[in-house]
């Protein structure tokens, strides 16, 4: 006599894991929802690390990316949502192949977080897609804006960012490059008090899409040889670093993607790292100056530039000051506080 059907819920839990760990992220979280036995069997970190390593046509080793998420000791639940913001992310780079489908309207709550994980995200993310959400009529809240423009800036550094003639955001002058735009259109501290959160958030939008176009700007200037060096001998060129080679979750502790919150948290998880004397001491700091109106050009890099910071926490400020650091005409100082 034939055996009588069985119920998924009935079967072994591993084969009902690896049934669950087979499909798409979003089929895993429908059968959480069925019954208590089938949430026990796939509520596991398991099941959503072999999603995506299925998903990156791997069995047995997790993408480079995963470790970094792994690094930070996530939960299951964690895990799951990384494994849906995954997934979301490779459906933008399915559809970006035939047209492009324009910006999710959940990707502030989810994108940020896969790009400092160095997730491909960076690599194939639509710039004009970014550009046009970043400019919308329809006014996203200020901490959306702070999300969309740190994955313009990622994108911005991706090495697979190759194409130098970078579209103009909506409205913009077609004489000036897409630097220059976002630099004359920055909001003044003359018209908005800084301590402002309105203006902060501005400011923040604003400073991530300048860091992006520089960088590209600069890639450009380097390739072309449009440094100018002033004395001699001048320090040597310094490309801008990538995306991958900024250890992000270093100094950044966003929250898991789709938490609700996420992006309002996403837009001020770097301050505390970034604030502190130790990060702000740590290293050689680097800075170009870039000047032109027709075609912008560089200076030589500044360089040797090397923090004492010293916290004051009377009134939660690190001064910094930096001695021995040089440029395309000569040495000099920096000094100041945060």
């Amino acid at each position: 006599m034939p055996s009588p059907p069985r119920n998924l819920d009935t079967l072994p839990v591993e084969l009902i894991q690896r049934t669950a760990a087979a499909g798409p992220c979003e089929s895993a979280l429908a059968l959480l929802k069925v019954n208590r036995s089938l949430y026990h069997a796939c509520n596991d970190q398991l099941v959503f690390k072999s999603i995506m390593n299925n998903a990156n046509g791997s069995s047995n080793k997790l993408p480079t990316w995963h470790s970094i998420v792994l690094s930070c000791g996530v939960s299951t639940s964690s895990w799951a949502r990384y494994a849906l913001a995954d997934s979301k992310a490779r459906h933008m780079a399915r559809d970006a192949v035939d047209t492009s489908s324009g910006i999710p309207d959940d990707f502030a709550s989810w994108a940020p977080q896969l790009m400092a994980s160095h997730h491909p995200l960076v690599d194939y993310a639509s710039v004009p897609d970014l550009l046009f959400s970043l400019y919308s009529t329809t006014e996203p809240p200020p901490f959306v804006l702070v999300a969309l423009s740190f994955c313009l800036a990622a994108r911005l550094l991706s090495p697979n960012q190759s194409n130098p003639a970078l579209p103009q955001p909506p409205g913009a002058s077609p004489h000036q490059t897409p630097l220059e735009q976002f630099l004359y259109d920055s909001p003044s501290a003359s018209l908005v008090a800084p301590a402002h959160a309105i203006f902060l958030t501005a400011t923040h939008t604003h400073a991530n899409q300048a860091v992006g176009f520089f960088a590209s700007a600069l890639r450009v200037a380097l390739a072309r040889n449009h440094i100018r060096f002033a004395g001699s001998p001048s320090p040597p060129p310094f490309p801008p670093p990538t995306t991958r080679a900024i250890p992000f979750l270093s100094f950044m502790h966003p929250s898991p993607p789709f938490l609700p919150g996420a992006a309002e948290q996403f837009a001020t998880c770097h301050l505390r790292g970034m604030t502190s004397a130790a990060f702000l001491s740590a290293g050689e700091w680097v800075g170009y100056y870039c000047y032109g109106a027709a075609r912008l050009r560089f200076d030589a890099p500044m360089r040797g530039i090397r923090f004492t910071a010293h916290e004051h926490n009377e009134n939660g400020t690190v001064k910094l000051s930096a001695t021995g650091a040089g440029d395309g005409v000569g040495g000099f100082g920096l000094y100041g506080e945060v």
